[in-house]
């Protein structure tokens, strides 16, 4: 891997311009002495002429150096992977620069090509390693005053000095170098260091990441916990991964891991475990790939069950019909299907289970094709006859696609009667609910897919039913495994892992589950489930490791899904005093900060009665923010129907079904904040207008997840959550920044090392003692 690259400007009488936390390091620049005023000699031929004020030089304080385009390609060949990085900088200043073009980089990473055009000339680049590495690190940060450049402190880097830098210019670079992939246990990852790109003074306008992986083995998993990516994939072997953004500021190294195997279900196992005597985390990948045989998917039977009711007419209606015309059109052969619609009373197209054929087809695409909007909503009915489909003694996947946009107002309309009525008869069946609009009961959806091992969507009324359904309906046509489980038969213990139950797998998906684990060793982990309705049974060697410290991306992303499963338990089923202090708990240590854990970690630091300098959420800690984040928690246990309780079951969901700690949160706190767009909803949370002067872009912006700990921004310091746990007379550490002393804590306590890069008031705890690192303004002597 190579780090996106960073300027360092060099120039007389240093100082330090800061932005988004910076690791551009600037320096003042003296230029040419300027005449000052021209004095006109005197009028009165008596007097002498004064002299003309000696020239002084003019300092000028420059801005930092932008990155205004960052484009990176990825070719990845079984192990080996070959990086370009492009960079467009701009000097924003009227002067000329002199500078050093320096980038960090890997043990292992060879530069194959290095281009900056200076004057006409190929600049060079030199490669210092080890000590002479570490000190020019140390001497941009003791100079410029910075200690972000200090996460990079434990690599080598190349160097080219670039002069001239033309005044509200650019300058362009390509650096191209290749590297050999880790594979550990049949996962090979890639990491590049995307983050140096929030060290620009400015967002950068283009950044995009393109990776292509080619592999003799057929590509099974693939995944990025760090990013929301987009994976095509062309035949068994190959895929294209794509990542872009405008105005972007990174904050999260990019990230792949992906599995070629020759397997017909590829499983890979990460584990975290930096403390021995505790509790592990691990993550799982399951994927059949999109190399499974025709004759290992698995035939299915499903039913679509469409909501007619008078307040489906117009858009809606329309929408849904191409919806299930769409599903129509691509069953599989060998599938067996039902249409039913329901309004006041529920009605089937064929009384049973009909097998697909061209006139079986063309049949339910004219039922649908007439249904019209009117009457009530009989979702009891539409429920008990679609269920009794399944014929006894099937042992074939059955899933119901049920899509309605309103609450049930004919026959039962009790909520708990309902689910308990679609536990009594549904087994093994999957209820997969599409609520449409704001009018749904969010409560009655969820907990009927949370009964059955499916899982809720919620159309807005901006957005394309069609859209949504298709894209579903196109991930689950091809089951690969129903009912899957892991066993793991020695003394390792897997607990409290997400999703749970595990849902059924499909060709070309990939299930990531995130848990716990207690014990250590190698040994097979079972995989077991139901094949074309047979019990199928793999054996796949892992090892559960007693101490690893890397990928500590893993706790966070666990507790981003058990925050959710819990805030869900808290929403279906009400909430209880054990329920609130575990999620305000995890909230505080992982930094999930959303409208509702808002609330509890504020009024957890006022029940401890913690001292205002120590507080984790200061922009929010308000009378008027606490009452408004108080009633947004309330509302998520009491608000069935409506936007809000929509925008709540949506917000659950992203949390939930996270992929990435950060991008989940991000969008889960958008869901959440759009009923607020309007007014009311969350508005201490979105809104700067408001009193309490709190935003969800500013919280997420004041709160960082690095190297395993989240560290919270309260005035200039960044505190370590950790610091809330230690005793009170818990011995403390001060050290000035830039000082003998902090220098030498860098050397000595290298896992600090990311932490202390933060800025220049941090405060951490490392092995049970507390250290704040401090910056002296008033010339205290340390």
């Amino acid at each position: 891997m190579l780090f996106a690259s960073l300027l360092a400007f060099v120039a007389l009488a240093p100082s330090f311009q800061s932005h988004a936390g910076g690791l551009i390091v600037c320096h003042d620049v003296r230029i040419l002495p300027h005449p000052g005023p021209i004095v006109e000699p005197p009028i009165h031929p008596i007097r002498p002429p004064r002299p003309w004020p000696v020239p002084r030089p003019r300092v000028y304080h420059f801005a930092p150096m932008e990155v205004q385009e960052q484009k990176v390609n990825i070719k990845v060949t079984d192990q080996i992977a070959e990086t370009t990085v492009k960079q467009v900088f701009y000097n924003p200043n009227p002067v000329r620069l002199e500078g050093h073009f320096i980038f960090p980089v890997p043990k292992g990473a060879v530069l194959t090509d290095f281009r900056m055009d200076i004057n006409g000339k190929m600049m060079k680049a030199e490669l210092l390693e080890g000590d002479k590495a570490r000190k020019i690190y140390e001497d941009i940060v003791r100079n410029a005053q910075d200690p972000a450049l200090l996460e990079y402190a434990e690599h080598d880097l190349y160097k080219v000095r670039i002069f001239p830098i033309e005044p509200r210019s650019t300058k362009r670079t390509r650096v191209t170098y290749k590297q050999v992939l880790k594979k550990d246990s049949g996962l090979v990852s890639y990491k590049y260091p995307l983050n140096t790109g929030k060290y620009s003074a400015k967002p950068i306008k283009t950044l995009s990441v393109k990776m292509e992986i080619k592999s003799k083995s057929p590509l099974k998993s693939i995944y990025s916990p760090s990013h929301e990516v987009e994976i095509k994939r062309d035949g068994p072997n190959k895929a294209t991964i794509g990542y872009e953004e405008k105005n972007a500021l990174p904050e999260n190294n990019f990230a792949i891991y992906f599995t070629p195997q020759k397997t017909d279900l590829g499983l890979s196992l990460l584990t975290h475990r930096p403390d021995a005597d505790k509790d592990g985390f691990f993550l799982l990948m399951l994927s059949p790939g999109i190399d499974v045989k025709q004759n290992k998917v698995v035939e299915k039977d499903v039913a679509f069950v469409l909501d007619t009711s008078g307040s489906m007419a117009g858009k809606k209606i329309e929408q849904a019909k191409k919806a299930v015309e769409f599903c129509l059109h691509n069953l599989n052969e060998g599938d067996r299907f039902e249409v039913v619609r329901f309004s006041t009373e529920a009605e089937t197209l064929f009384s049973e289970l009909k097998e697909v054929s061209k006139a079986s087809r063309e049949k339910a695409l004219n039922f649908v094709q007439g249904l019209k909007p009117i009457g009530g909503t009989a979702i009891n009915d539409a429920m008990a006859k679609t269920l009794k489909l399944r014929p006894k003694g099937s042992k074939r996947p059955f899933v119901v696609i049920f899509l309605t946009d309103g609450r049930p107002t004919v026959g039962i309309t009790g909520e708990d009667q309902i689910v308990k009525n679609v536990k009594d008869v549904a087994g093994k069946t999957r209820v997969f609910c599409f609520g449409i609009g704001n009018d749904v009961n969010t409560h009655l959806l969820d907990k009927i897919t949370e009964s059955t091992r499916a899982f809720s969507q919620y159309v807005l009324p901006s957005e394309d039913i069609e859209v949504k359904v298709s894209q579903f309906y196109t991930k689950i046509n091809e089951p690969v495994m129903a009912d899957p489980d892991v066993v793991v038969s020695w003394e390792a213990n897997l607990k409290q892992f997400y999703p749970a139950p595990l849902p059924d797998l499909f060709k070309g998906d990939q299930l990531v589950v995130v848990g716990r684990y207690s014990g250590k060793g190698k040994g097979d982990l079972l995989l077991a489930g139901m094949v074309n309705g047979k019990q199928v049974k793999m054996e796949y060697p892992v090892e559960f490791l007693a101490e690893s410290k890397e990928h500590d991306f893993i706790p966070r992303l666990w507790a981003t899904r058990r925050v959710g499963y819990l805030l869900d338990q808290i929403r279906l089923h009400g909430e209880n005093k054990e329920l609130k202090e575990e999620v305000t708990l995890l909230a505080k240590k992982y930094g999930i900060v959303t409208p509702f854990t808002a609330y509890l970690i504020l009024e957890d630091d006022r029940r401890n009665d913690v001292v205002a300098n120590r507080r984790l959420l200061p922009a929010l800690d308000n009378a008027g923010a606490v009452r408004d984040l108080g009633a947004n928690f309330d509302a998520l246990k009491e608000a069935k129907s409506g936007a809000g309780a929509v925008a709540a079951a949506r917000a659950q969901q992203s949390l939930t079904q996270a992929k990435s700690a950060t991008y989940s949160l991000r969008r889960s706190n958008a869901e959440a904040a759009k009923p607020g767009q309007g007014g009311g909803f969350n508005s201490y949370f979105y809104s700067s207008g408001k009193a309490g002067g709190g935003t969800a872009t500013a919280a997420q912006q004041n709160i960082r997840f690095v190297a395993g700990r989240s560290f919270y921004q309260n005035g200039t310091c960044w505190i370590d959550a950790e610091i809330q746990t230690l005793k009170i007379k818990t011995k403390k550490i001060r050290i000035k920044f830039g000082s003998k002393a902090y220098f030498k804590l860098l050397t000595d306590k290298p896992a600090a090392l990311k932490w202390i890069s933060l800025g220049k008031h941090v405060e951490f705890v490392l092995g049970g003692t507390h250290y704040e690192i401090y910056e002296d303004t008033k010339n205290e002597n340390n």
